[in-house]
């Protein structure tokens, strides 16, 4: 009965808002089908290592009027991590990298939204955490696209590139020149369908 009463008290409070002419962020759940987060990292001075992240949850709310009042949050599970190599595969979920076991996810909260140069770009700052570690990151999100799809759920599409030091978060196995690059380019895309939250 509580839950039922809370529920109908935002929902009043809701269309109080929009009878009022307040705009309401839309919550959108991460397609994890249509989702992607890449990475790459030099190897040994000579060439560029990709892998990929094949489990990646989150949700997103966004108001176009006020960013300000967007959240993005977004889960990848380390265990996912893939190079087509399964040894260099288990390695990297070994303690000498992402320590899967033990931290088994990487997540990335926002706390700040502003508008970016143009209106489909965000300046997102936000928690990054991996291995048991927070650092603070921003972030150039891009809206690349929103509409219904063939059932007719409203969805809405965000991407963005970004370096992360690894060596940050206690990740410093075989750094140095010659081995392994610290810093690694990371390239996302989330697809994210209504009614998430």
């Amino acid at each position: 009965m509580k839950l039922l009463r809370t529920t109908l008290a935002i929902t009043v409070l809701a269309a109080a808002m929009l009878a009022g002419g307040y705009a309401v962020a839309a919550g959108y759940a991460v397609d994890p089908v249509h989702s992607s987060v890449y990475f790459r990292i030099n190897h040994q001075d000579i060439a560029e290592l990709y892998g990929r992240f094949d489990a990646v949850e989150g949700h997103i709310e966004f108001d176009a009027e006020s960013p300000e009042k967007s959240v993005f949050f977004f889960t990848v599970k380390t265990e996912s991590v893939s190079t087509g190599n399964g040894k260099r595969d288990d390695h990297l979920r070994s303690p000498d990298f992402f320590n899967a076991k033990q931290f088994p996810d990487i997540t990335f909260k926002s706390t700040a939204v502003a508008k970016g140069d143009n209106e489909n770009e965000f300046e997102v700052t936000g928690d990054l955490t991996m291995k048991g570690v927070t650092s603070p990151i921003t972030v150039t999100m891009r809206k690349t696209g929103e509409g219904a799809d063939r059932r007719g759920n409203q969805k809405i599409g965000f991407g963005a590139e970004f370096d992360v030091d690894r060596t940050k978060f206690g990740m410093d196995f075989m750094t140095g020149p010659g081995k392994l690059g610290s810093v690694v380019h990371m390239m996302t895309s989330f697809e994210a369908v209504s009614g998430g939250n």
